[in-house]
């Protein structure tokens, strides 16, 4: 359950916390973290410049779901084990082409910080468990002047953490709220309609792969990539980056398409039937 938790919230450097019952304290809660198999979370983000974003996250034994909205466009993922590794399916909401992706735990930086967090750093004011700030090493790190605020509060059957973090005058708010414990389920859909790549670039084979680039791009630049095709066929070209993307695909100089914001979060994604040649 840690794992799928981590491999969803990686980016969000989050703290999960389970509960199961509003009478009894902070200690027995964590506790229970080692032995929670299920729960349903709303996590809530307030960036600088980006506004918020919200993920509804479902974990179910070694099976995740999340759903996130941002900049008014929705994405859906699953995590599962597929062959003794974890796989993400992701798709835009309202698309029936799934992404297939091998998840490299080590690329991903995972974490469990949950397993640091200890009752005793928390002092109790007026319903909410408040971390002492002596404890931010502890919980972050080498990143504890990021961290300017967190708090827990329990719930008959949920736990609210709350969590304020910054650096060079600006802050991000974060609230996730946990229920279902123990009590959710997933059912996972027909994920047969996929496109399929490598991002660790290893040179696995991967059933129904397509021709994959992995590549780097940093704000502002351009990078222009030669494909060859072999097999004709519908092919999807696309980024997957935490900013905004524009691409175009052409052939002698011909320009045959180009997209900005059809992939997830603001990238571009061409889908396009090629023939056997260089583009």
């Amino acid at each position: 359950m840690k794992r799928i938790l981590s491999l969803f919230f990686v980016a969000l450097a989050t703290f999960a916390l389970t509960a199961c019952g509003g009478g009894r304290d902070l200690a027995s809660r964590l506790d229970e973290l080692e032995n929670a198999t299920s729960f349903t979370a709303t996590v809530t983000t307030e960036m600088p410049f980006f506004g918020e974003m919200e993920i509804t996250m479902k974990v179910d034994g070694d099976v995740g779901f999340a759903t996130s909205s941002m900049f008014g466009m929705a994405s859906e993922s699953y995590m599962i084990i597929e062959d003794d590794q974890y796989v993400s399916y992701t798709r835009t909401v309202g698309e029936t082409q799934w992404t297939r992706e091998v998840v490299n735990e080590h690329d991903l930086g995972m974490t469990e910080i949950t397993e640091e967090l200890d009752a005793s750093w928390f002092t109790y004011d007026d319903g909410v468990y408040v971390l002492d700030e002596a404890y931010f090493d502890e919980l972050m790190g080498e990143d504890a002047d990021t961290l300017k605020a967190f708090t827990i509060e329990l719930g008959d059957d949920s736990i609210t953490i709350t969590m304020t973090m910054g650096e060079m005058g600006m802050d991000m708010d974060m609230t996730m709220v946990f229920t279902a414990i123990n009590s959710t389920t997933i059912e996972l859909p027909d994920f047969s309609d996929h496109i399929s790549y490598d991002p660790g670039g290893n040179g696995e084979t991967i059933p129904g792969a397509v021709p994959y680039l992995n590549d780097t791009l940093e704000s502002g630049e351009t990078n222009t990539h030669t494909i060859v095709i072999d097999t004709a066929g519908t092919y999807a070209i696309y980024t997957e980056s935490n900013f905004d993307t524009v691409g175009s695909i052409s052939q002698d100089g011909v320009l045959l398409a180009e997209d900005d914001d059809s992939g997830l979060s603001w990238n571009f994604k061409i889908t396009i039937y090629l023939e056997p040649g260089e583009y």
